[in-house]
């Protein structure tokens, strides 16, 4: 298929499709994906936007302030971003 022969309903069905298989395996990076709007994402956050809230949660973290921690993640998620604590420290990517 061409990719001038998809609409734009095609190619959202395509996305939410990839985004499904993410949900369950756990092996796409949707964040790299072009956006349709332009302006990274519904939630309208671009990546640096992110990068310094999951910094700042990790600070808090640090700092044992767990409720503030908890107020980030709780942000981060409103925005559709979905925050893993790993080894090598926190990894987000858009839900």
């Amino acid at each position: 298929i061409e990719a001038g022969a998809l609409g734009t309903g095609d190619r959202e069905r395509i996305r939410q499709a990839l985004a499904d298989v993410d949900r369950v395996l756990g092996v796409l990076d949707p964040a790299g994906w072009p956006e349709e709007d332009g302006n990274g994402g519904a939630d309208g956050l671009s990546d640096e936007e992110i990068e310094s809230l999951v910094q700042r949660r990790l600070q808090a973290r640090a700092e044992r302030d767990f409720a503030e921690a908890d107020r980030l993640r709780d942000e981060l998620t409103a925005a559709g971003i979905v925050v893993e604590d790993t080894a090598d420290g926190p990894r987000w990517k858009r839900a």
